[in-house]
């Protein structure tokens, strides 16, 4: 079983061949509603998540949901003070988030 933060991090790779150019810092998911699974996302460059028009996110919604079984709701928040060090530069990284 997986846990929440890493199947969010499986469909941000599955979506984004270079996972290091998002800046993410860090990735929190609450599952403890029975309507929807809220995911917050911290990067430095959301405006590449989102895409063109928000069709990436979309589509990464639509993963989530189907991988989730309920719907997903996505936050995005970005991070304007970037400490490089704390930066998830690779999908191997994310291993390291905090549950």
């Amino acid at each position: 079983m997986l846990f929440p933060c890493s199947v969010v991090s499986m469909a941000l790779a599955e979506y984004f061949q270079r996972v290091d150019l998002l800046g993410i810092h860090s990735i929190s998911v609450d599952t403890q509603s029975d309507e929807a699974v809220t995911a917050t996302i911290a990067l430095a460059r959301p405006w590449l998540l989102t895409g063109k028009g928000g069709k990436d996110i979309d589509a990464v919604r639509e993963r989530l949901s189907e991988l989730f079984g309920k719907e997903t709701v996505i936050d995005i928040k970005e991070i304007n003070d970037v400490n490089e060090e704390k930066i998830l530069k690779y999908p191997s990284d994310f291993y390291l988030i905090e549950y």
